[in-house]
């Protein structure tokens, strides 16, 4: 594993001893993790948990991971700050919050429902049965079960070693058994308004891990803006330390619903969906591989559209421009340039993310502005081959009746016979599973 997958893992990972105190069956062992050597005890649960399953993020980063209250070098601040960033606080209400949260009898209160406070979710995993809220707080300490179920997920997993394969699947069981997980819980510090226990744990360690990989790298260049910052050392917090990279798909309604033969359409409708769903996630850690940032940079990839969060330097924008050019080159050779996929991005700075409001009114719409016109913008014809290729020897007789525009393999030409496939496959297979080295299904043959 890469040290960004590390450390990203590390932010990722940070404050999973909220999850660990919170569970009355789970203790924290008698002079093994002092609560002083931490700041507070569930970062003191964290260095705990961190020993006790398999993470295997190695001593340095499990150091990092669990001091991010009480950092000692730079690797311990790149968790720090990537934590207070993603609470959304500046320097001073964040220590406050923290040191009454430590005190709060938060084993019973449940996460918020976002537009009905007077509503609760069931501490219980992420799954159907679980996303409708309950009208109160829990009656007993719901922690136990829950956690137990997690040490039973994570000991599946304890033979696979330091592997990207296991970063992904601690993501995937963080979020099934956190999503549900008040990250702080209701209360007032003094002259702060009420702290509203409506963010789900993961959402905020996930939120941390996009920031430790960034600033990770912002390090690497030896740029410490944003940890000067959080050591309260001259620093700019208006300073563009960032790029905040959006990706969206065009003609996508045209790709999937346009010729559609009435007795195929139910599978290509499914597979064309679904292919779109994972072209996207495919494209999106294509570029967090090409900028050598790690998986958890990318903070969504959802109906068609990704966001990436990642260091703002020539570098970074001359990839994304190489990267644009393959696309297009790839849209217009296999599809005609009937859809497409546009890379927009905007500066940012540390500012946009702790000053209130300021994300919102300001880097939301920046970033949206920038999307709009990538759209008007969708090939650059001057750089690239715009000539259409038509496969060879075509005509009426041979011309696929689904499409018609390739030519005819079997029944079908290959992309659809391809999507006939794949949409007779889905509803009968419990999983899918894609590799960048080998599959069934060719998505993309990026050199």
């Amino acid at each position: 594993m890469k040290d960004v997958d590390l450390m990203a893992l590390a932010g990722l990972l940070h404050d999973i001893g909220k999850f660990g105190q919170r569970a009355d069956c789970y203790k924290l062992r008698d002079g093994a993790y002092k609560r002083y050597d931490y700041k507070y005890t569930h970062a003191s649960y964290t260095a705990q948990i961190l020993n006790d399953l398999a993470f295997n993020l190695g001593e340095d980063m499990s150091d990092a991971s669990s001091m991010h209250h009480n950092p000692k070098n730079d690797i311990d601040w790149i968790i720090a700050s990537a934590d207070r960033m993603a609470s959304g606080f500046e320097r001073e209400r964040f220590e406050e919050y923290n040191e009454k949260y430590d005190k709060e009898d938060f084993k019973k209160q449940r996460l918020w429902y976002l537009f009905d406070e007077k509503k609760r979710y069931k501490i219980d995993t992420l799954s159907p049965d679980n996303i409708y809220p309950q009208d109160a707080n829990a009656v007993t300490n719901e922690y136990d079960e829950l956690w137990d179920r997690f040490v039973s997920d994570m000991k599946k997993i304890e033979d696979k070693g330091n592997s990207s394969i296991d970063s992904f699947t601690i993501d995937y069981l963080l979020k099934k058994f956190t999503s549900f997980i008040p990250s702080s819980t209701s209360f007032k510090t003094q002259k702060y308004d009420a702290v509203r226990a409506n963010i789900p744990l993961y959402e905020h360690s996930k939120a941390t891990a996009i920031f430790s990989s960034v600033i990770y790298k912002l390090c690497e260049q030896e740029n410490y803006n944003i940890l000067d910052y959080y050591k309260n050392k001259p620093c700019d917090i208006d300073q563009n330390d960032m790029l905040l990279i959006a990706g969206d798909f065009f003609g996508i309604q045209k790709f999937i619903f346009n010729a559609v033969a009435s007795s195929k359409a139910s599978k290509i409708l499914r597979a064309k969906s679904a292919y779109i769903q994972i072209l996207t996630k495919i494209i999106a850690l294509y570029i967090v591989e090409k900028l050598e940032l790690s998986y958890q940079s990318i903070i969504s990839t959802n109906a068609g559209k990704f966001e990436i969060l990642g260091v703002n330097d020539e570098d970074t924008k001359v990839k994304l421009q190489e990267i644009q050019k393959e696309l297009n080159e790839f849209f217009i050779e296999k599809y005609f340039g009937e859809t497409g996929v546009g890379i927009s991005f905007v500066a940012c700075s540390l500012a946009d993310f702790i000053t209130e409001g300021q994300y919102k009114k300001n880097l939301r719409k920046r970033v949206d502005k920038a999307v709009e016109l990538s759209k008007f913008q969708k090939f650059n014809l001057s750089e690239i081959n715009a000539v259409l290729k038509t496969d060879d020897d075509i005509d009426n007789q041979n011309l696929c009746p689904l499409c018609s525009k390739r030519k005819t393999v079997d029944e079908y030409c290959k992309d659809c016979n391809d999507f006939v496939r794949i949409g007779q496959e889905l509803p009968k297979k419990p999983y899918m599973s894609i590799s960048k080295n080998s599959g069934q299904i060719e998505i993309l043959r990026f050199t």
